[in-house]
């Protein structure tokens, strides 16, 4: 599947894309709040900039993809591969990485109730970002 056929599809309505592969996909400033990539493959996949507040991405294949200054608010990567992942300058709150592999992941973002690979709870006391989202601020 290809970012137009995608984006398509989200507009129209839907949201279950279970076990897609979109590797190598530039879904670069994509609003996909709420969609289901469980199982999907993602490797190397651009997800720059987008809104992915409450997807799910559980068990799915993101090596190599690229989620810097992305939203992950209540996202679920449980089981997923985020080896050689970049998620700088994200907002994860509340977003679950329970049993994810995470080799060589570039962790940076703000975390806030975030669950770890290990099963770790940790939140940022980082209270300029705390004011930033309350204000709205967008990554």
């Amino acid at each position: 599947m290809d970012a137009e056929e995608l984006c398509r599809r989200y507009a129209a309505g839907e949201r279950d894309f279970h076990g897609v592969d979109l590797s190598g996909v530039n879904l670069e400033e994509v609003c996909l709040e709420e969609i289901n990539l469980e199982g999907a493959d993602l490797k190397g996949t651009l997800f720059f900039r987008c809104n992915l507040r409450g997807a799910i991405f559980r068990n799915a294949n993101l090596e190599g993809a690229d989620l810097s200054m992305t939203l992950l608010n209540e996202t679920d990567f449980r089981g997923a591969n985020l080896t050689s992942c970049r998620t700088l300058e994200c907002s994860m709150i509340r977003a679950n990485f329970q049993d994810a592999r995470d080799n060589g992941m570039i962790w940076d973002g703000y975390t806030y109730n975030t669950v770890l690979p290990d099963g770790r709870v940790v939140s940022d006391p980082d209270p300029e970002r705390d004011r930033q989202i309350a204000e709205g601020y967008e990554f």
